[in-house]
């Protein structure tokens, strides 16, 4: 099989059924095999993912039986359809016509430019002010614009915010005191116009600045730039009104998608938004921005050093999450700057795998643990912590119970949305065994069974076939439904388990998401665990999907390609399905002879209190089969001083230093720097397990660190330069990337290599 073949170009594009099992076998193994081939996916990807978004409104008249017929009988004999011959110039006219058109539009290039300069000039003569007015704008003092403004459509403008790099974009800078502008198609309006009444046509950029006056009316399907615009009027009325305003903060990159408009609803400052939409970050620029959705991310607050004498225990929850990597990766691809909610470095740490060793015994899984210097700090020491699951042989993985629980709402209707889920499910398919059972719900308005519980894979794959989006999204009363067939199918010592494919966009039935949680975790303590598959952006409720996978005694993964979604459902399938721990918590006691603070690096919305490890009726992360964990600490050794915010003197307390010396006499002498304490509870067990590991420091410095270990700090570095954190040191790009070209090792995947180019592209994004 090779990259040009069909069968190939098939498969990317979902089209499983027109495949033998051979066939999907035999791709699968070339995407797994060959790295040139999986890049050359991606590639095919993004070209069809561009295809279908131009030819969406385009007519798609289906084959008649009997051409549909003959296709297949065609292709079934080996037959050839024959092609009308097309005709083709001359290589001599072809020529002389290039070099007409090119002389031709070169001098209406040249005149449009002599017309723009004296336009401008005029202009600054007329308002005294010095600023540079698109070509097409007419500025009559006291003319009212026809309706003839808007005749024709506009193309698309492309803008930046502070800086233009399209040569198609002129920017107004400053005041203008027209009574009213008639506004031409192509043009960006810019900042502070005073005008009266402003019309515009189909597709345009509003620039940065003020609208002091009047309303902005016209068909808004642009990009919004910087500063203060006005809010929309309720239903589908494309007005501004400068009487309602509100900030937007946000700065673009050069793009080409554009979106509809958008649309006030209940709140101030809460806007819906559509596929394709660009973010604005409202009022004062909220961590909690994002394409879609301002509310879609947890804000984050970094760990703080925490002084061992007051706190010598850390206790957090494991998490085996990814969806923050893989989500910074499709923002950054799309040339835009994560919000810092979206950046959890605890999921970009456990997107890798790492050389940890196989658990011995009875244990599920075996811990590792590495210390040296910290690579933003030479002062410190930097402590990696590693779990690893067991890893479960395929033929070995117990049965599944497995119920797909599937938005197909009006929302999910873009390619990378229900198209995307179709192809990721049908991989999974492919991996079933004849024991694995799958039933399918789907909800959109209202929720339904599509296919009830089966081993028959066609008639699985068949149902994935006929989905198709539409209509709001009750996702409550769907996952009541799933929980319901999958409680009935349950299989007992087998794989139990809802995978729940939405973009998260939930607008009716039970929304809030503690009436969400609470059902879910009732109903995992049934045995009936939760995976979420979270698609798209514009609407990606990222909080919600978080703690609905949490609570669900499952993880979360983001799926933007078929790539990943073949890492998550084929590649992991066993750590994906099958639980090996649940309720797995991690206490680390520190040495205060040997550590003066820690800081926890990640994990800031998994921490637990120190009497909560103990408490097995507290809930926790699972680890599932070859599932790695890794967690990071910053440690200040003893004898350095801590770094904290100021502290005024205590009025009640003295510190007794004579007193604090024969308390430290007395401490057991130990080199250990710290003890790390885990428990876990067997996946239907109810009493949890306690296991112990010491560490003491050798003092090895950075290079002789394991590869591991400085890949996984240039990861943590990453993060904390996209979140500006306030513990990042000495962290650079170039830091960055010279650990984690040191750290890259074999890296048959590919996906170390990946990361690497993300930080390029990143580093580009913030200079």
């Amino acid at each position: 099989m090779k990259t040009d073949d069909p069968q190939f170009t098939a498969h990317l594009l979902g089209e499983h059924d027109t495949l033998t099992p051979a066939e999907r076998a035999e791709i699968e193994a070339l995407l797994h095999d060959d790295p040139s081939a999986a890049a050359e996916a991606v590639e095919t990807q993004k070209l069809a993912e561009v295809l279908r978004r131009d030819l969406e409104g385009e007519e798609m008249p289906l084959l008649t039986g009997e051409q549909r017929a003959r296709v297949l009988s065609a292709r079934a004999s080996g037959a050839v359809f024959e092609v009308p011959k097309v005709a083709f110039f001359p290589r001599r006219t072809t020529v002389l016509s290039a070099i007409a058109a090119c002389l031709i539009v070169g001098f209406f290039i040249g005149v449009a430019l002599i017309l723009n300069q004296r336009h401008n000039d005029a202009v600054r003569v007329a308002t005294g002010n010095d600023f540079v007015a698109p070509p097409d704008i007419e500025m009559p003092m006291d003319a009212n614009p026809g309706p003839d403004v808007l005749a024709e459509p506009a193309p698309a403008v492309r803008v930046l915010s502070d800086k233009v790099e399209s040569p198609n974009v002129d920017v107004m800078s400053t005041t203008a005191s027209a009574s009213q502008f008639k506004v031409a198609p192509s043009v960006v309006v810019g900042a502070s116009p005073n005008a009266g009444n402003l019309r515009i046509p189909d597709t345009v950029a509003v620039g940065r600045g003020n609208v002091n006056s009047g309303t902005l009316s016209g068909a808004m399907n642009g990009r919004m730039g910087s500063g203060r615009a006005s809010a929309m009027s309720p239903g589908n009325a494309k007005t501004f009104r400068a009487g309602d305003a509100t900030r937007a903060t946000a700065k673009w990159e050069v793009q080409t998608e554009w979106a509809r408009p958008l649309h006030r609803i209940d709140r101030p400052n809460e806007f819906q938004r559509y596929p394709g939409q660009p973010s604005v970050t409202l009022d004062g620029g909220s961590d909690q921005t994002e394409p879609g959705n301002p509310r879609s991310f947890d804000t984050i607050t970094d760990n703080g050093f925490l002084p061992v004498r007051e706190n010598p225990l850390s206790t957090f929850s494991t998490d085996v999450d990814t969806a923050s990597y893989a989500i910074v990766r499709r923002l950054l691809n799309g040339h835009q700057l994560p919000p810092k909610g979206a950046v959890r470095i605890e999921e970009m740490l456990n997107y890798f795998t790492y050389d940890y060793p196989q658990p011995k015994g009875d244990a599920p899984f075996s811990a590792t643990m590495e210390v040296a210097a910290c690579p933003w700090t030479p002062a410190h020491r930097l402590v990696r912590i590693g779990l690893k699951g067991r890893e479960i042989a395929r033929d070995k993985r117990p049965a599944s119970n497995l119920v797909f629980l599937i938005d197909v709402s009006g929302s999910m209707s873009a390619p990378n949305r229900l198209p995307l889920v179709k192809q990721s499910l049908g991989l999974l398919i492919d991996q079933l065994g004849e024991e694995d059972r799958v039933a399918m719900v789907v909800y959109a308005g209202n929720s339904g069974c599509v296919l009830d519980s089966t081993h028959n894979k066609a008639k699985m794959r068949a149902a994935l076939a006929r989905l198709e989006a539409g209509g709001s999204t009750n996702g409550a009363s769907g996952i009541q439904l799933a929980y319901q067939i999958a409680q009935e199918h349950l299989i007992q010592g087998g794989t139990n388990r809802v995978i729940l494919a939405t973009d998260g966009d939930w607008n009716v039935g039970v929304t809030s998401q503690s009436a969400l949680i609470e059902m879910i975790t009732q109903k995992a303590k049934g045995g009936v665990f939760l995976t979420v598959l979270g698609f798209g952006l514009d609407n990606l409720n990222d909080s919600m999907l978080v703690k609905l996978a949490g609570k669900g005694n499952g993880n979360y993964a983001y799926i933007d390609t078929l790539l990943e979604a073949k890492k998550v459902l084929v590649d992991q399938l066993s750590s994906t399905l099958v639980t090996i721990a649940k309720d797995v918590k991690i206490q680390v006691e520190f040495n205060p002879a040997h550590v003066a603070a820690y800081r926890l690096i990640g994990y800031e919305k998994r921490l637990l209190a120190k009497e909560d490890f103990n408490d097995d009726k507290k809930d926790a992360g699972e680890i599932g089969a070859g599932h790695t964990v890794t967690a990071l600490y910053e440690i200040v050794p003893a004898g350095n001083d801590v770094p904290q915010g100021k502290v005024d003197a205590l009025k009640y307390q003295q510190p007794d230093d004579e007193k604090l010396k024969i308390e430290n006499s007395k401490l057991k002498p130990s080199p250990e720097l710290l003890t790390l304490k885990l428990r876990y509870k067997a996946p239907d067990g109810d009493v949890s397990k306690l296991l112990e590991f010491p560490l003491t420091d050798s003092g090895a410095t950075l290079e002789k660190s394991s590869r591991d270990f400085r890949f996984a700090a240039a990861v943590a570095g990453y993060g904390m330069l996209l979140r500006d954190s306030p513990h990042k040191g000495n962290t650079t790009w170039n830091s960055v990337r010279e650990l984690a070209v040191e750290g890259k090792g074999g890296d048959p995947a590919g996906y170390r290599a990946e990361f690497i180019s993300l930080l390029e592209k990143a580093q580009g994004l913030m200079r």
